[in-house]
C-alpha cells in the first residue's frame, strides 16, 4: 500500500533537510514523497534539489497559502494514504511502516504521537490524544486519499486551523482515526501555529468554526464534538497569555504576580488536559509549587504525582481551602 507525504515549506533552509531525511529514510513502506515549495529564497531549493531523485514531484512556486500547497501536493498524490510533514517538523524512524499497517488492517484514518520540542529542540511534551477530544494535528494524521477527496481537500476557509475544519468533515462522514502508539513526528517550537501573537486569529476562527459546523451536525443528527469547550479554552489560553505578557513587561513571571497577589506558594492548575499539563512542566521550571489540578470531568487521579481533583458547579472539592491556592485556568 502506497503512502504519499507531501511537506509544505518556504524559507526553512535549516530544517529541510532534516525533514527530508526524516521521510526518505524510511523502511519496510512503498513512499510517494511530495514537496512543494512556496518560492523559497534562501537556500532550501538547493537542498531539495540535492535530494531529487527520492521526490515523486515538487515544485517551487508562490502560493497563496499553506493550505493551498497542501491541496497543491494532494493533487499529485498517488498514494491510497496521505500525511502531511512541514519543512520543520520530522518523522520518527520507521513510524510509516506502522502507519500503512494500520491501514490495512482497515483504518480510513490514523494518528500517531506528537512530540513537541521546546525552543531548545528538546523534547518537553508528547500529545497521545486529540486535543479536546477532536482533533488531530496535521504532522501525525494521515488518511485515505479517497476520503480526503471526497470531502474536497482541506478546506481554504480556515487559514489558522484547517487541521480542525478537516476533522470536522472526517466526523461528519463518520470517520474516527485509529491510534498508532509510537512516536509519531516531532513538532518543532518557532512556527506559525505556536506563535503567541496569532492567538486572537485563531481564537476568531474557532468561533467561526463552531458556528459553520454545529448545525451540520445537528443536521445529520450526529452528536457533536465540544467545539464549545474549545473556543471557552482558547479564549482562556488568549487571556492568559495577554497576562503573562503584561506580567513580563513589570518583570515578574505571571506565576510570581499570582503568587504575590495572594501572598502564597502555591498554585492550583484548572483543568488537567494536555494544556493543564503543558502548564506544569512549565511552572516547575518558572514558579513554585503546584499542589493539585482541578477537573470537571477527571480522567485520571494523577499527572507526574500531582493529585487531580474534580468539582460540583459552584463548589470546588478538593479537601482543602481552595482560597489558599492561586488559580490558572487553562
Amino acid at each position: 500500500m502506497k503512502i504519499s507525504i507531501i511537506t509544505v515549506v518556504k524559507n526553512m533552509v535549516n530544517t529541510i533537510e532534516r525533514t527530508i531525511k526524516s521521510v526518505i529514510s524510511q523502511k519496510g513502506v512503498e513512499l510517494d514523497y511530495i514537496i512543494i515549495d512556496g518560492g523559497s529564497t534562501d537556500g532550501t531549493v538547493d537542498i531539495v534539489k540535492k535530494y531529487e531523485s527520492y521526490i515523486a514531484y515538487w515544485v517551487s512556486e508562490q502560493d497563496n497559502s499553506a493550505v493551498e500547497a497542501q491541496n497543491k501536493g494532494l493533487a499529485h498524490a498517488t498514494g491510497e494514504i496521505v500525511g502531511m510533514c512541514n519543512g520543520d517538523d520530522w518523522y520518527a524512524d520507521g513510524i510509516l511502516a506502522h502507519v500503512v499497517k494500520t491501514f490495512e488492517e482497515g483504518a480510513d484514518a490514523a494518528y500517531g504521537d506528537l512530540v513537541l520540542l521546546d525552543k531548545d529542540g528538546k523534547p518537553y511534551f508528547t500529545c497521545t490524544e486529540p486535543q479536546n477530544g477532536i482533533e488531530w494535528p496535521a504532522p501525525v494524521l494521515f488518511v485515505r486519499r479517497k476520503l480526503l477527496e471526497k470531502i474536497g481537500g482541506i478546506s481554504l476557509s480556515y487559514k489558522w486551523i484547517p487541521d480542525w475544519a478537516l476533522c470536522m468533515e472526517m466526523m461528519l462522514e463518520g470517520v474516527s482515526a485509529v491510534h498508532v502508539p509510537y512516536d509519531c513526528a516531532y513538532f518543532s517550537w518557532g512556527g506559525v501555529s505556536t506563535d503567541d501573537k496569532h492567538i486572537w486569529r485563531f481564537l476568531r476562527e474557532y468561533i467561526r468554526l463552531r458556528e459553520e459546523y454545529l448545525p451540520k451536525f445537528a443536521a445529520k443528527g450526529i452528536p457533536a464534538p465540544d467545539l464549545e469547550g474549545q473556543v471557552n479554552n482558547m479564549r482562556s489560553w488568549a487571556w492568559g497569555i495577554f497576562i503573562h505578557r503584561r506580567c513580563l513587561q513589570c518583570g515578574f513571571s505571571y506565576a510570581d504576580i499570582v503568587m504575590r497577589e495572594q501572598n502564597k506558594n502555591s498554585i492550583a492548575i484548572w483543568g488537567a488536559g494536555n494544556r493543564g499539563k503543558m502548564c506544569l512542566k512549565w511552572l516547575g521550571r518558572a514558579a513554585g509549587s503546584v499542589s493539585c489540578f482541578i477537573d470537571s470531568n477527571p480522567k485520571t487521579p494523577e499527572i507526574d504525582n500531582v493529585p487531580v481533583y474534580g468539582y460540583e458547579p459552584n463548589v470546588i472539592k478538593i479537601g482543602l481551602d481552595s482560597s489558599s491556592h492561586s488559580k490558572i485556568e487553562v
